[in-house]
């Protein structure tokens, strides 16, 4: 097939900006640069910000590798990345699991670590490719890492003639870096979150290898997004979003291919991003609340006089134990935990009622009623007005005001 009878039979690879972004779209891409921005100015632990990143890549790999029809849970997956042994029938499955959490880590270490941020390439197409189908043996139908080299289809659509399909990696790669700008050192958030999807989608109408191109294209949307600063807190957003709404991903893909118009898929997926990303925040800040309610407590027992070094630290333990958020009667609160079980199981009840009497009156419990719950109350703003009803922003605030490279969205 030579060069016009591709362009002639695939009209939707034009390589060419193809979509526009309503005033919807536009909105949630704003404030998806704001959450963005807020994770990557706030402060995390270094021990928070390791486990955190651990959650996002197990779920990451979980996800992407369960679109392609793995069928490990979540909780398999733990286990297995724990370093247990899963039963020798799902050893396929966990090698898959295993080479996409590699991969994720791979762009890491590239990115974050040694700040290699180089536009795409093919190159690094193919390093992507070889670590998703390493090990896999011959349940992988291709050569990990090369470009394929025979006729392939994903379910009715007939991806191009291999012969051309180094040609068209190198074509994508090089019209990235125009249309979008990233190596002019300019590029900014929301335009990147927009590259990144459409680097997708054009890496999965190529589909340049035999076998594991979703993979390897959700890998691309995730080197972009993280390139642009993405937290790595947040990677496993966009193939969380995909894995939970599979049939809508697919369905997009196709009308996207036959109107030759990604407008709805940039729609779908820029709207799947800040619902991850709203729920990332929400995680940070509750174990951020966690945190600080815990260095409170150790804050007002460090001027807690207490002749009793024992008493001292049962009545210290009872209040970092109580759980947050959760109303209890004293029978209740002391089985919310192993520790407060074994400190106060077979105790005189008058005993209990004396310690969180004592800790209510360092105000770090309040009581209604008979239902004690850990006074958190305490580091809400005090100095705050009530809050008013959020509405949308008005015109002149929205992102297409703000970012001319958007506002325009006229077809090409």
């Amino acid at each position: 097939m030579s060069l016009e009878d591709l362009q002639r039979d695939y009209p939707h690879l034009t390589f060419r900006k193809c979509w526009r972004l309503n005033e919807r779209t536009l909105l949630n891409l704003g404030q998806c640069v704001a959450i963005i921005n807020c994770l990557a100015e706030m402060p995390i632990s270094p021990k928070l910000q390791k486990a955190l990143r651990r959650v996002a890549f197990e779920r990451g790999a979980q996800a992407t590798t369960a679109i392609e029809g793995n069928t490990l849970t979540d909780e398999e997956v733990r286990k297995l990345l724990a370093g247990e042994e899963l039963p020798k029938s799902r050893e396929y499955q966990a090698r898959e699991v295993k080479n996409a959490l590699e991969a994720m880590r791979f762009v890491w270490q590239k990115v974050v670590v040694a700040g290699e941020c180089e536009p795409v390439d093919p190159k690094l197409l193919c390093d992507l490719n070889r670590i998703v189908g390493q090990n896999l043996g011959t349940l992988f139908d291709g050569v990990p890492g090369r470009p394929r080299t025979d006729r392939r289809s994903v379910g009715r659509y007939l991806a191009p003639p291999h012969e051309h399909v180094e040609h068209l990696m190198s074509a994508m790669c090089g019209w990235l870096r125009e249309e979008f700008g990233y190596a002019s050192g300019r590029q900014s958030t929301d335009v990147a979150i927009i590259e990144a999807i459409v680097a997708h989608v054009y890496f999965e109408w190529i589909h340049p290898f035999a076998d594991g191109n979703g993979r390897t294209g959700r890998l691309l949307e995730f080197f972009i997004l993280l390139r642009s600063g993405l937290p790595d807190i947040a990677a496993h957003v966009l193939a969380n979003h995909y894995n939970t709404s599979r049939s809508e991903y697919a369905s997009h893909f196709e009308n996207a291919r036959k109107k030759r118009d990604l407008s709805e898929f940039l729609s779908y997926a820029v709207q799947g991003l800040l619902d991850g990303l709203e729920a990332t925040q929400e995680e940070v800040k509750n174990e951020a609340f966690r945190v600080t309610w815990r260095s409170h407590i150790y804050e007002v027992f460090t001027d807690y006089k207490c002749l009793k070094t024992s008493v001292f630290k049962r009545r210290r333990n009872l209040a970092l134990q109580m759980p947050i958020g959760a109303k209890f009667t004293l029978e209740e609160l002391i089985r919310t935990s192993d520790e407060l079980v074994r400190e106060y199981m077979g105790r005189d009840r008058r005993k209990i009622k004396a310690d969180l009497d004592e800790i209510k009156r360092l105000d770090l419990v309040s009581e209604d009623d008979g239902m004690y719950r850990a006074n958190t109350d305490l580091l809400v703003a005090q100095h705050l007005a009530p809050r008013v009803q959020r509405g949308a922003l008005p015109k002149s605030q929205t992102p297409t005001a703000n970012n001319p490279d958007l506002a325009n969205t006229s077809r090409v």
